[in-house]
């Protein structure tokens, strides 16, 4: 079962066009981080800047000259 705030931050991931593997491993970093302050994101101001970095990224594009 997911979280509101897991549900939207896969979903900001996935709109950023990242892999796979680099949600799963921005998920175990917060995952992490909520275990390290023994608090849940959702309940904890530390965790309001996490989406910050992702803001920086932008979606990736499609590269239509790449070989198939």
């Amino acid at each position: 079962m997911s979280t509101p705030i897991r549900a939207k931050f896969i979903e900001h991931m996935e709109f950023l066009g990242l892999a796979k593997q680099t949600q799963r491993s921005y998920i175990n970093g917060v995952k992490g981080l909520a275990k390290y302050h023994n608090q849940s994101p959702e309940n904890s101001a530390r965790f309001a800047d996490l989406k910050s970095p992702l803001d920086f990224l932008e979606p990736e594009k499609e590269d239509n000259n790449a070989k198939k």
